[in-house]
């Protein structure tokens, strides 16, 4: 089965995207024992990682989660009548969207706010990490409903 340039790129992203909530995996560990360690290695660096329990474990998963997305999404293209300007245009957007989502995620540990508005919310108070996470956030949430709705009416008809 081959693929297309745009399938291939949406899953090199997913793969990415996939990668980088791996790594917040570490951060998350290391926010809950509250140092820095490398097992088996004795190396301990006695440093408590910033932001809550919470806010890491949403870096790691949704980030993971968001990349077996772009990884679905990039499969259901071959069940789509998509043109090859179209199919760029959607690759695109999923790469912004599970990109966005991940700064989302990171941005957020460091948000009193938790990202979710340009500022002060009933979460907690405004900063710039609140408005680094609100921006991308809020671009992928339009963004992935518009690729839905895109791959939703263009599914191929069905034959029997």
């Amino acid at each position: 089965m081959s693929i297309s340039k745009a399938q291939r790129r949406i899953i090199q992203h997913g793969l990415g995207v996939i990668l980088f909530g791996l790594i917040g995996g570490f951060f998350l560990g290391w926010n809950v024992i509250g140092k820095i360690t490398f097992p088996p290695f004795p190396i301990e660096i006695d440093y408590a990682i910033p932001g809550t329990t919470a806010a890491w474990r949403a870096v790691h998963t949704g980030s993971i989660m968001n990349g077996i997305m772009a990884l679905v999404l990039a499969a259901l293209f071959s069940w789509c009548d998509l043109s090859k300007t179209l199919a760029e245009r959607i690759s695109w957007t999923i790469i912004t969207v599970i990109w966005g989502n991940s700064i989302f995620y990171l941005a957020a540990v460091f948000a009193p706010n938790h990202g979710l508005s340009w500022g002060s919310n009933a979460a907690g108070e405004g900063n710039i990490a609140g408005i680094i996470a609100y921006i991308p956030a809020i671009i992928a949430a339009y963004a992935l409903i518009y690729v839905i709705y895109i791959l939703m009416v263009n599914v191929k008809k069905a034959t029997e």
